[in-house]
């Protein structure tokens, strides 16, 4: 199924039946802000919600893919394997890594810049590149050696899709403390080679770390634990558009004196090769709390009935609602964005989804009573499209505007090399479409 021709091809003959995303946005509880961040947020969900109501074959399998996480003690060199489905492959912009490009001189008049003008730039490889690079986090300490070296981490694509969904995150505060795009441009290639970046496998030589040994899950998006640093602060800095390893990076610098001073102290240090890196001295605090149990201060009724609105389980529920002070909505936004960081449910943990919903009550209570409960039914397995890694560029979405909370998006879209410009029930050829600029792109693989 070629969901993105379907959709560019279908005929509505009375456009009024259907449903505009600003209409969404106005009743859904799940994204209820019109921003760039929740197109991706509106993304993520109604992929979820077809994965809950569809059966096979499910359309959201040629987006699928996975990707896997490969752990490395720096002591011991001992690995651990840990792999994740994805939908959207979310790409940073590193400030430090743009550079500067000459405008051209016909665009120069036509948009009345002064002569010799230069635009910030950065390849979309590179951007790829720094995904899968490796990635070092200090102050792990070896569960073998009990040595304090360090470990590695590193992402690869185990499954390549038949339709790759790339987001490029185009914010950062202005002088303001208001959010804004980056004004640069992202060089696209019409094609792609992912192959470099697939996930091979275990390597002959490599040792596991034993399953016994639990190893610690760094979850950098939650509150830090153990450290000086008042997360209403760290919440109120967020609010202007900084990462949470920025905000907490602040707070702890400026000694907790305030959201207004680690305002000051981000933008006086932005250019900070590490300013959206975890601090040492708070990644050594997580580490040492890594097996927290579950929330439990969080109601029931609240976690059960955030659970069925965004089908999660119980246990996600409460972690997601916890991180957000028990706001239903932020909670909600928060699980769509870092669903990947919730750590694994506790093996001892009393949450129970299948025991706790009232249709299960009869069965859960005589489990109760053996020592080897029967395991919960399994969805049938689907795995993940694969194939060759070699894509084409066949559509990308922009936004017109500066403020990324205003503006318009548009569509392009490609069929048979040429490419249609999209702009709500407006469809119009495309003679120069400025991929440039995009935020959000698909790839279709080559056949």
């Amino acid at each position: 199924m070629n969901v993105i021709f379907e959709i560019s091809t279908l005929d509505y003959p009375n456009f009024d039946t259907c449903i505009e995303e600003k209409q969404y946005f106005s009743v859904s509880p799940i994204v209820q802000v019109p921003t760039p961040g929740g197109k991706i947020q509106f993304f993520r969900h109604i992929f979820n919600k077809i994965e809950e109501l569809t059966l096979i074959p499910n359309p959201t399998d040629h987006y699928r893919f996975k990707v896997v996480k490969r752990f490395e003690d720096v002591a011991s060199h001992k690995v651990r394997y840990q792999d994740n489905d994805e939908y959207i492959l979310s790409l940073s912009i590193p400030k430090d890594q743009l550079r500067d490009v000459p405008v051209p001189q016909e665009l120069e008049s036509i948009v009345q810049l002064p002569r010799n003008s230069t635009r910030k730039c950065i390849d979309l490889c590179q951007l790829i590149e720094n995904y899968s690079a490796q990635q070092f986090i200090d102050g792990f300490i070896s569960p073998i050696t009990n040595e304090e070296k360090g470990a590695v981490q590193q992402y690869r694509i185990a499954s390549f899709p038949d339709t790759l969904i790339i987001q490029i995150n185009r914010f950062e505060p202005d002088q303001n403390y208001q959010p804004k795009k980056l004004d640069l441009d992202v060089i696209v290639p019409d094609t792609l080679d992912l192959t470099p970046y697939r996930f091979e496998g275990q390597k002959p030589d490599e040792e596991l770390l034993p399953d016994s040994i639990k190893v610690p899950v760094i979850d950098t998006t939650a509150p830090a634990v153990d450290s000086q640093v008042n997360e209403n602060y760290v919440r109120e800095v967020m609010n202007l558009g900084f990462t949470r390893n920025a905000c907490e990076r602040a707070v702890f610098e400026t000694k907790n004196s305030g959201p207004d001073s680690a305002a000051e102290w981000l933008f006086a240090h932005a250019e900070d090769p590490n300013i959206n890196d975890p601090h040492p001295e708070l990644i050594k605090a997580r580490l040492r709390h890594s097996t927290a149990p579950a929330p439990s201060h969080v109601s029931e009724e609240k976690a059960q009935a955030l659970s069925g609105m965004i089908g999660a389980t119980l246990f996600q529920s409460k972690y997601a609602l916890e991180k957000t002070n028990g706001d239903m909505n932020a909670a909600a936004e928060w699980y769509f964005m870092n669903m990947d960081d919730i750590p694994p449910e506790p093996e001892n943990s009393e949450i129970n989804v299948a025991a706790e919903t009232p249709q299960n009550q009869e069965a859960a209570e005589p489990a109760a009573e053996t020592s080897n409960p029967p395991p919960p039914p399994q969805e049938p397995f689907r795995a993940p499209k694969d194939g060759p890694g070699h894509y084409q560029l066949r559509a990308f979405i922009t936004h017109i505007g500066v403020s990324p909370q205003s503006g318009h998006y548009i569509c392009h879209i490609r069929h048979a090399n040429t490419w249609y410009i999209y702009n709500d029930e407006k469809v119009a050829f495309s003679q120069n479409p400025p991929k440039n600029l995009g935020y959000i792109y698909f790839y279709e693989r080559t056949q």
